[in-house]
């Protein structure tokens, strides 16, 4: 909060500027907290093979299909091994 100026932190308190300095991320840091919680709901695909559950396994190859096309030789099962 230091900009060199003689006095810096008093000035800042005094001319309110602090509230914007401090107050504007904090508030974009909540909302961002909000919406991860209100629209991530899946696990990473990472945790879910990491799990030994047949459940996580099977969201797991639901999870794959949606990002990698395999050619036929290949199944996603193959891919979890």
């Amino acid at each position: 909060m230091n900009d060199g100026r003689p006095n810096a932190e008093k000035l800042i308190m005094e001319d309110q500027n602090w509230r914007i300095v401090i107050g504007f991320p904090a508030f974009l840091n909540i909302i961002t907290i909000i919406l991860i919680l209100l629209f991530y709901k899946n696990p990473s695909i990472i945790a879910l093979l990491e799990k030994d559950d047949a459940e996580n396994d099977k969201i797991a190859i639901e999870e794959l299909k949606k990002i990698y096309i395999l050619k036929e030789p290949m199944t996603y099962e193959k891919l979890l091994q």
